[in-house]
């Protein structure tokens, strides 16, 4: 084992052997080359060394490093070995490839590019950044990531020159304090961060999204391939917005405030929504929404395509919007609620069931009368006719709205509108 040292007042070119080695540096913006072997290193103080261990892809995965970054503003490229990095200061920019990996960086700013091993990474203080290398094929290992302070990153990355499809990556991510940016691509995922203003883009495949105290923003991703996204997003404060396209999407909790917009050609439309808090909206296009839908405490705003959905109002002043409508059911536990019966001249479907129409409790049904012929609200409530305990309004293309559990002496003219 060769032990070398560098002068005290540093800029030194410092060069390890084949062997085992140990190299500590001095002073500041020392170069530290070491071509093979497994090693401990330490950096100057003074920081900005270079160090060059490797290079990415080279299978040195027997080696072992371990690097000491006592200085800031160090950089760092290494290879596949099994490379142990610890800074005690921050701007550090690391580089390494497939070896199974540790880093645990204090300071700020510290940039970190890793291949695809079963890595772990600990940033200790804010503005950080990493992006982890991907396969195109299937990934078998996890990348764990814990962020500390606000503005972190994380993306995935490739290394090959397909530049047109997500990579596949496993990542687990927790911490960060607001102000984040989290992109993931195909693979499983899983990240429970804090604070407000964070931006999550899914990527393809499972995942399970905290992401963040308020003011967040998740963006679902899908692909001709793999259909869209599918996994749960839990929220917590209010203004939250989800978007995208949702091949199975569970939402729960927020504060209120919150926007839901999904739709796309791969999209599938099946929820499992419960939110929390007043003046929520959920938009979902082009397909069939399935699934349930909890609206929250009132002012609530739905509008589904094709609803063949549970959807359940509370409070008061909520309004949906059912462009067609498949089988779907409304559970009407407010006061107030106005459904929009609505859709496509020239592609009209319509069969809905509202459970405890709040008749009496200012419910209206707003019917488009390009779509149901109806021209007035007198010719509505005449139509109504009943059907065992429940009444029916019949609409075109042997549609229908039933009012489930009420007779059609209930429903009068100030509970329908034309529009």
């Amino acid at each position: 084992m060769a032990f070398i040292r560098g002068p005290f007042a540093g800029h030194a070119d410092l060069d390890g052997t084949i062997g085992n080695d140990i190299i500590i540096a001095f002073g500041s913006h020392n170069d530290i080359t070491d071509p093979g072997g497994s090693n401990w290193i330490a950096t100057s103080v003074g920081g900005y060394d270079t160090l060059s261990l490797g290079t990415v892809g080279d299978g040195h995965s027997a080696w072992t490093d371990d690097i000491l970054l006592a200085g800031a503003g160090n950089t760092l490229t290494g290879g596949d070995e099994r490379f142990t990095i610890t800074s005690l200061r921050g701007s550090n920019t690391i580089t390494i490839g497939n070896g199974d990996n540790h880093l645990y960086l204090l300071g700020t700013e510290n940039t970190v590019r890793i291949g695809r091993g079963e890595n772990e990474v600990s940033f200790g203080s804010g503005h950080a950044s990493l992006v982890q290398v991907g396969n195109f094929a299937t990934a078998t290992n996890t990348t764990t990531v814990h962020f500390n302070g606000t503005g972190n990153s994380f993306s995935v990355g490739s290394d090959l020159p397909i530049t047109n499809n997500l990579p596949t990556a496993n990542t687990v991510i927790t911490g960060g304090e607001g102000d984040g940016t989290f992109s993931f691509g195909y693979g499983t995922k899983s990240l429970h961060t804090d604070g407000l203003h964070n931006t999550v883009y899914t990527g393809i495949g499972d995942f399970d999204i905290a992401p963040g105290d308020g003011y967040d923003t998740v963006h679902l991703s899908a692909s001709a391939r793999s259909g869209g996204s599918t996994g749960t997003v839990t929220l917590e404060g209010t203004h939250n917005i989800i978007d995208g396209t949702a091949y199975g999407l569970t939402v729960k909790g927020g504060d209120g405030y919150t926007t839901i917009s999904t739709g796309g050609a791969f999209s599938s439309g099946i929820f499992d929504i419960v939110l929390g808090g007043s003046h929520n909206s959920i938009t979902h296009a082009y397909t069939a929404a399935t699934g349930t839908i909890d609206t929250g405490s009132g002012d609530a705003s739905v509008n589904l395509y094709g609803n063949s959905a549970t959807l359940t109002f509370r409070g008061a002043d909520n309004v949906a919007t059912l462009r067609s409508a498949d089988g779907g059911t409304i559970l009407d536990q407010s006061d107030h609620l106005l459904v929009n019966v609505t859709g496509s001249p020239g592609f009209f479907f319509f069969h809905e069931t509202i459970q405890n129409f709040g008749a009496s409790r200012g419910g209206v049904i707003a019917l488009d009368d390009a779509v149901t012929g109806y021209t007035s609200a007198a010719q509505a409530v005449e139509a109504l006719h009943a059907s065992g305990s429940d009444t029916v309004l019949d609409l075109p293309n042997a549609g229908e709205l039933i009012f489930a559990g009420l007779s059609p002496t209930a429903l009068h003219d100030y509970n329908f509108a034309i529009v």
